[in-house]
């Protein structure tokens, strides 16, 4: 996962250079410099920062993927793995039961059916 936010905690003051998504945290008057530097430090609290910051990315992944309503997506993607895992379910007792007709185990019916392990 991609670092988007400094450890503000262990360094109170950081370069300009250094800042991550520093246009973010300047456009929203996250940060000031201290004069005459390119060193800044946090003008809200590190709580505060992270929401926002969060709050924006989310947006901008939604509005990527053409998300309206992220509630809503997270429910069909829980409602798809239900169905998922269901499937999943009923496919393993059917190898089980395959395999205990054949007095074998459900890894050597796998086999058979040259099912892919790795993925």
């Amino acid at each position: 996962m991609t670092k988007i936010f400094n450890d503000w905690f262990a360094n109170k003051i950081i370069h300009k250079d250094k800042i991550l998504n520093f246009d973010f945290l300047n456009r929203k008057g996250f940060i000031k410099s201290i004069q005459d530097t390119e060193y800044y430090f946090l003008t809200e609290s590190i709580d505060t920062v992270e929401y926002e910051l969060y709050k924006y990315f989310n947006e901008k992944i939604s509005n990527e993927m053409n998300i309206e309503d992220c509630n809503i997506e997270i429910k069909k993607f829980i409602k798809n793995l239900h169905v998922y895992n269901e499937l999943k379910d009923i496919g393993q007792a059917l190898v089980n039961k395959i395999a205990e007709r054949k007095n074998t185990t459900s890894k050597e019916i796998l086999k058979e059916m040259d099912y892919d392990f790795e993925n």
